[in-house]
């Protein structure tokens, strides 16, 4: 079909919408040009202006350092003396100055350096914030080192630990060292199968017998250099 995207258009919004005001027309431009089709959409035409190449205005990075100071820790005046001990200002002129500065600051007001701030504006009047106060007081029944280190056994330890492990699983994810974790997988999958292929260890040990065993009693000679090149960088067994 030869067909324009006026067409189109009024084809995509037929009978979905009633226009209450047909004698009003809509404002601004139309989006679509005269006779205009569908591949004509897909065609960009680029103008001379707009195929110029691009060229990068910026020039390339200089990662050069710096020349380094020589005389930063010259001696023993630096510039760390001045930030540890600063100059104190003594004439009253200069500290009431620094004291005037210093007020801008909201903090000034409400916290004072090294001081609590000021409650009274937030408490109800009469009251004296340094001598009542709230909540109730803690019990202190036990010590620190009772609640850091109970004396418990390492049974009693484990036992509790047991406690409600089952729901710590679904709620915090908590599993043991090496446990398996339960993803809830439905049939035909189970959770009790392994991958993969056995390997050549023992658990039990019963294969040093063979590492530990030479197949022949027979002397084997090597050279000086190789005997005490490996007697310097290998371990030595037995």
């Amino acid at each position: 079909y030869d067909l324009n995207s006026k067409q189109l258009f009024d084809m995509a919004y037929e009978g979905k919408f009633t226009d209450r005001n047909p004698s009003l027309r809509a404002a601004g431009l139309l989006s679509f040009k005269e006779n205009e089709k569908i591949q004509d959409c897909f065609v960009h035409e680029v103008n001379e202006n707009e195929a110029s190449p691009f060229f990068c205005q910026t020039g390339p990075a200089d990662y050069k350092l710096p020349h380094p100071r020589v005389d930063i820790y010259k001696g023993f005046h630096s510039d760390m003396k001045e930030c540890l001990q600063p100059e104190v200002d003594h004439s009253f002129c200069d500290v009431l100055d620094k004291e005037f500065k210093e007020t801008v600051y909201d903090s000034y007001w409400k916290k004072p350096t090294g001081r609590v701030a000021d409650q009274d504006p937030m408490l109800p009047a009469g009251m004296e914030y340094d001598k009542e106060c709230f909540g109730r007081p803690t019990l202190r029944d036990v010590t620190v080192a009772e609640l850091v280190s109970p004396a418990k056994s390492y049974l009693d330890v484990m036992k509790q630990s047991r406690v409600g492990h089952e729901m710590y699983k679904k709620t915090h994810d908590d599993y043991d060292p090496g446990e398996q974790i339960q993803r809830n997988f439905v049939e035909p999958f189970k959770h009790n199968l392994v991958w993969g292929k056995n390997t050549s260890c023992d658990p039990q040990g019963g294969c040093i017998k063979k590492v530990m065993t030479m197949k022949s009693d027979e002397d084997i000679l090597v050279s000086k250099v190789l005997s005490d090149h490996r007697h310097r960088t290998k371990h030595l067994v037995g």
